[in-house]
């Protein structure tokens, strides 16, 4: 055996055992069935492993019918989060593995997962829509780091909105659905329009980030959109500033945000502004 040969093994098992050691974030345990003829009828029972950095999602993916580990991506947002394998080598018929689940901020307890498997060409051969086991190892550093006086306040928040001023009636926020707003573990601060529990695209309206490491638990963040804006209608072709004023404050175990969101339209000045207070949902 040549050198290379022996190095190229080496290297293999250092790659695998890295891969096996690493301390992910986050897991999700379950058990589905392949309910399929041409498949083994025994109930798989699986793990995913992972880290979230950008919304971006990348980890390993183990269970007790196909062999080895297998690297995970996917993305991370309020929607959900959206996993996906590639499986090494065909394992009878089957080639990809998609995983779809909801709820993206919860991080402990079961959840709602919908499993998809897919032949080499991109076929169905079995969806399970089953009730996974979610748990995360570092809640609490992901939103400490770089947050200051907000470290903790990572979450999710919905509530009430209130119409303070529109006087050509252009926006109809808050009579058109829910609203949400996310303060993400990367700092950003979203918010939501229309929003429902489904693994569905919905409208995000990105305000910007936070200081690095803020010394107070308010926020004055203004970003610029260009294009259609949801829920208004504002002219698609103009471009249009979105402000956020508000305050964080803790009452106990509960986290709140009372501010207010103002869209203005920079061609012609129309605008229209809400109150907004909100309570946390469920922690990164």
């Amino acid at each position: 055996m040549s050198s290379l040969v022996r190095f190229m093994g080496f290297f293999s098992l250092f790659l695998s055992f890295l891969a096996l050691s690493q301390d992910y974030q986050f897991r999700l345990q379950g058990t589905y069935n392949l309910n399929s003829s041409a498949l083994n009828q025994t109930p798989l029972a699986f793990n995913l492993d992972w880290n979230e950095s950008d919304n971006a999602i990348n980890g390993v993916y183990s269970d007790n019918y196909f062999p080895g580990r297998t690297p995970v991506v996917g993305t991370a947002n309020i929607q959900g989060r959206s996993m996906h394998v590639t499986l090494p080598q065909l394992s009878q018929i089957v080639r990809s593995l998609d995983f779809l689940t909801g709820q993206s901020g919860k991080i402990n307890g079961n959840v709602p997962l919908s499993v998809t498997v897919r032949d080499a060409d991109g076929n169905t051969i079995n969806v399970a829509n089953i009730s996974a086991v979610m748990s995360a190892k570092n809640a609490e550093s992901s939103c400490t780091l770089g947050f200051g006086a907000l470290s903790g306040f990572c979450v999710i928040y919905s509530g009430r909105v209130s119409e303070m001023t529109d006087g050509l009636n252009r926006c109809n926020l808050n009579s058109e659905g829910s609203m949400k707003m996310e303060l993400s573990p990367n700092t950003e601060v979203n918010l939501y329009i229309n929003f429902v529990n489904t693994l569905v695209g919905i409208p995000r309206l990105g305000l910007g980030s936070i200081p690095i490491s803020p010394l107070t638990s308010t926020i004055s963040l203004t970003s610029r959109h260009c294009g259609p804006v949801p829920s208004t209608n504002l002219l698609s072709t103009n471009c249009q500033t979105f402000t956020l004023n508000g305050s964080f404050r803790t009452n106990g175990n509960d986290r709140f945000f009372e501010g207010t969101y103002l869209i203005m339209d920079i061609q012609n000045s129309e605008s229209c502004s809400y109150n907004l207070s909100f309570t946390r949902e469920t922690p990164y």
